[in-house]
């Protein structure tokens, strides 16, 4: 699912920085709105890894609660258990997945702050190709 996701910002990012002749004054009016949209959803995937955290830190806590009642067992033979648990599983992959989305936006984000500095570089070389 996330990286259905991640396929999705990549494909809607690439539309929102895409700029030419025909789009230029549309997008220079857009881009703080387009900021805020992707820093938005930096900090919403960001919220998703925290309540993820929280989410395997209970599940690791149910687990040690019932898993203790089993005496003489190791703690690497305590925690291999809590780690081969499905639903542990399901939250470290849904928690990898995040953290690459969290790592794309955080570079985006740096694009999409370079972006009005090259909107006024482009409206710059058209002043000067008029001349």
């Amino acid at each position: 699912m996330a990286w259905e996701q991640f396929e999705r910002i990549v494909s809607d990012l690439e539309k929102d920085i895409k700029i030419d002749r025909m789009n230029l004054d549309e997008k220079t009016l857009q881009i703080p709105s387009i900021k805020h949209f992707w820093i938005a959803e930096l900090y919403r995937s960001k919220i998703k890894i925290q309540k993820l955290e929280g989410m395997k830190k209970d599940r690791i806590k149910f687990l040690q609660s019932t898993i203790t009642s089993e005496i003489g067992l190791s703690k690497s033979s305590l925690t291999a258990q809590m780690n081969s648990d499905e639903k542990i599983i399901k939250i470290n992959e849904k928690l990898e997945e995040l953290k690459i989305i969290v790592e794309y936006l955080e570079d985006a984000k740096f694009v999409l702050g370079r972006v009005t500095d090259d909107i006024k570089n482009r409206i710059e070389l058209e002043k000067v190709e008029r001349l």
